[in-house]
């Protein structure tokens, strides 16, 4: 669902099964952003930023996340946008538009 909405608010998506995957897409796709679920099969989303990182430190992500029990703000340097799901289009639109203005 969240493919079709990103491609509703024009935007070209590639899309990868887990986080493994996502990380080789990344580095063939040099996409302009980085969306990524927390939970995700073999790697959560915070595994898969921190990998990330690694080869696009200034790349600009969003971590989704539906868990209430997932407290984002201990993360000290968290370098990443939350969307907390469920969420509308209306929010994904602004926060995607906000991380790819904001200054790497």
């Amino acid at each position: 669902m969240l493919v079709e909405c990103l491609q509703a608010l024009g935007h070209t998506v590639s899309q990868a099964r887990d986080g493994v995957s996502g990380l080789e897409r990344l580095r063939i796709d040099n996409p302009d952003l980085l969306m990524v679920d927390y939970a995700m099969p073999g790697m959560n989303g915070l595994q898969v930023i921190e990998k990330a990182r690694e080869f696009r430190e200034n790349l600009p992500i969003i971590l989704a996340t539906g868990y209430a029990d997932v407290d984002i703000s201990t993360i000290a340097e968290k370098r990443f946008t939350a969307l907390r799901k469920p969420f509308q289009l209306d929010e994904l639109s602004r926060v995607v538009r906000s991380a790819l203005s904001a200054p790497a």
